[in-house]
């Protein structure tokens, strides 16, 4: 049985990689952003209620899912942009080093796992300070040892999180603009049902939305940074690849695992 599952998580692993492509952490901000411009579309008359017959629903949905999807690549880079331009300008941990956006962050948390002690590392500390280049170094171990797979996928997870609040943060900024433009038309000459003083009440709604989306994605951002850290300073048990099945062997006959009277457990 341990056969079959070990199997069963490859061919699930390999989906999970085809889907990743299409990751949700775009869906989500680009469909938000899509209905703001819908909403738009919407206040100024054109028709965007009508649902098409078919098979024309199905060129339409699919063009709705690419639409939210670029929409979501195109708010997770404008939103990542101006957090950390924000951040950069409020906080001591941002800066850049030679044009090139860096976080500062890293030789603390790396030096407080003592990272600079391990022989592997120790070459990127030459100039006082933890290169920028330790970051990627700790990333190409990480993917190349099958004893931290669980830390590569909580870090994985880290990273959608931040994407998904660093898209959110851009919509919030299109649904901000959305709002204070639409409460200020003429009502008599528009689609749109909300009172002024609503609509701005929504505006403000969005800007503060913007400042904790900017809060989470930097919160989640050092989480990662940690957890990186953290997995490559510590030992995962020895014991972890010696039980792993080796996906090169060939499976059992299914005869097999079913004689005597069943799979034995």
């Amino acid at each position: 049985m341990r056969e079959i599952g070990e199997a069963l998580r490859l061919l699930f692993g390999k989906l999970s990689d085809f889907l990743d492509v299409f990751d949700l952490s775009f869906l989500i901000s680009g469909g938000v952003t899509l209905l703001a411009f819908l909403y738009v579309g919407w206040v100024v008359g054109v028709d965007v209620t009508t649902v098409p017959a078919d098979p024309a629903i199905f060129f339409v949905a699919f063009a709705a899912l690419l639409v939210a999807y670029v929409s979501g690549l195109i708010c997770f880079s404008v939103g990542r942009f101006l957090r950390r331009t924000l951040q950069q300008a409020s906080a001591p941990w941002y800066g850049r080093d030679a044009g090139a956006f860096v976080d500062t962050r890293l030789d603390p948390i790396v030096r407080g796992h003592g990272l600079d002690q391990q022989e592997r590392y120790t070459g990127y500390f030459g100039s006082g300070k933890a290169s920028k280049f330790l970051y990627v170094r700790m990333w190409a171990d990480l993917r190349h040892d099958p004893r931290r797979e669980a830390s590569l996928a909580l870090l994985n997870r880290y990273w959608k999180l931040a994407a998904t609040y660093d898209g959110l943060a851009a919509t919030s900024v299109i649904w901000l603009l959305v709002f204070a433009v639409t409460g200020a038309l003429d009502a008599a000459t528009t689609n749109t049902v909300l009172p002024p003083l609503v609509s701005y009440g929504f505006a403000a709604l969005a800007a503060i939305g913007f400042g904790a989306c900017c809060l989470e994605a930097k919160r989640y951002d050092r989480y990662q940074l940690e957890e990186l850290a953290a997995t490559m300073a510590a030992e995962p048990p020895a014991d972890l690849l010696a039980q792993r099945w080796d996906p090169r062997m060939p499976l059992p006959p299914l005869g097999g695992l079913l004689r005597d009277g069943g799979p034995r457990i």
